[in-house]
């Protein structure tokens, strides 16, 4: 069993095989990948995952709640239970507290600012969990199971609530017609999706700093919608 001043060693696998399942995608990334990007023998990284399946799940977990890798019991065996624990963890969830007040009421006179503090909201929670968030979505061409859980549940809450939201908007007055509800709500999400995450993972880095993304996708998205600009 590693010591624990080994932690650092973890990390270091935990991050290199990060990237390398973004990159690949989990079917195509191997334990030997990782061991040969940090120049280790290729048993050494069983002293700390005994398998590619316990690595996928701990990155995984790490990078949706917070996690004390010196707690850990090295090495760690596959707990075969990563789709249990993204259906039971509350990313998505109770994360937009505006949005979902917002629902519970009449909109306000207010509604620019408003509609601008809930696509804030969305936009930080996905920056916040864009690694994991980005390891779902390489590796789930790769696990049915994964891409049903994540985009026909998890991430289908987000826009179910954003349909309603923007719907509600419409019938006060607040939002003018638009010629498709669904097309405009994958239109946002994809826009902050891209902002907040995508861009991070571009072939070509972005020239502009975290700051500026999240202003510009507040400004761009709020100004498509409301009625006037302030």
């Amino acid at each position: 069993m590693p010591r624990k001043h080994d932690i650092n060693k973890a990390v270091q696998i935990i991050e290199t095989a990060t990237n390398i399942f973004i990159r690949n995608g989990y079917k195509r990334s191997k334990m030997e990948d990782v061991t040969k990007s940090l120049g280790l023998s290729t048993g050494s990284i069983y002293r700390y995952f005994k398998s590619k399946e316990a690595l996928f799940d701990l990155i995984l977990r790490v990078n949706i709640e917070d996690i004390d890798l010196g707690e850990i019991k090295w090495p760690l065996a596959s707990t075969q239970d990563t789709l249990n624990f993204l259906q039971k963890s509350t990313l998505l969830e109770r994360r937009f507290p505006t949005l979902t007040q917002s629902l519970q009421q009449d909109c306000t006179s207010e509604h620019r600012q408003q509609f601008a503090q809930i696509i804030g909201e969305i936009y930080d929670v996905l920056a916040k969990y864009r690694i994991g968030i980005k390891l779902i979505e390489s590796s789930a061409l790769d696990w049915p199971e994964l891409a049903e859980l994540w985009f026909k549940k998890r991430r289908q809450q987000m826009f179910t609530l954003l349909t309603s939201y923007i719907e509600k908007s419409i019938s006060q007055g607040h939002i003018p017609q638009v010629v498709d509800i669904n097309a405009s709500v994958r239109f946002v999400v994809n826009t902050i999706t891209f902002f907040a995450i995508h861009r991070h993972f571009d072939i070509i880095p972005t020239e502009f700093d975290e700051t500026t993304s999240r202003q510009m996708a507040v400004y761009m998205i709020t100004r498509a919608f409301c009625k006037c600009s302030q």
